[in-house]
């Protein structure tokens, strides 16, 4: 105001030269555009340090708040995976039996077949001994 009042009062009484402003500007005393571009830039700097602050701290909120959200999930699959061991862990002792139950399974269905064919042949043979037997006996 001072300067304005200054430059009035010059303007009123007499004429203004180029080296009066010239020392007018270098005491500081009148708003100049580096003056201004200084202000705006330390403003602008404080505003971002003062933006990103808030961002880091709602980013921070957020993230909390998806860690709270996620924790039930996280101890799900934590009790998934431990119950998929213990599965895992129960079939592969069931499976190893059933293979060993369909090896012996296999080998003695092609037993099998061997097996009857003697089975057969000692009814055949234990037949021809009863009929024998029996005519002996008849005629005795």
């Amino acid at each position: 105001m001072e300067t304005m009042k200054k430059l009035t009062e010059t303007e009123k009484n007499e004429v203004v030269t180029k080296g009066y402003l010239m020392e007018v500007i270098e005491e500081g005393e009148i708003v100049t555009k580096d003056y201004l571009d200084e202000v705006m830039d330390k403003r602008d700097l404080t505003f971002t340090r003062v933006m990103e602050e808030m961002f880091e701290k709602q980013f921070e909120r957020i993230k909390a708040y998806i860690d709270f959200r996620l924790a039930p999930l996280e101890e799900m699959a934590k009790d998934y995976y431990k119950f998929k061991d213990h599965v895992m862990k129960t079939l592969d002792w069931l499976v190893k039996s059933y293979e060993e139950f369909q090896e012996s399974h296999d080998y003695l269905s092609g037993r099998y077949g061997d097996t009857q064919e003697k089975l057969d042949n000692h009814e055949k043979r234990i037949l021809i001994l009863e009929v024998d037997k029996l005519r002996k006996n008849k005629t005795n």
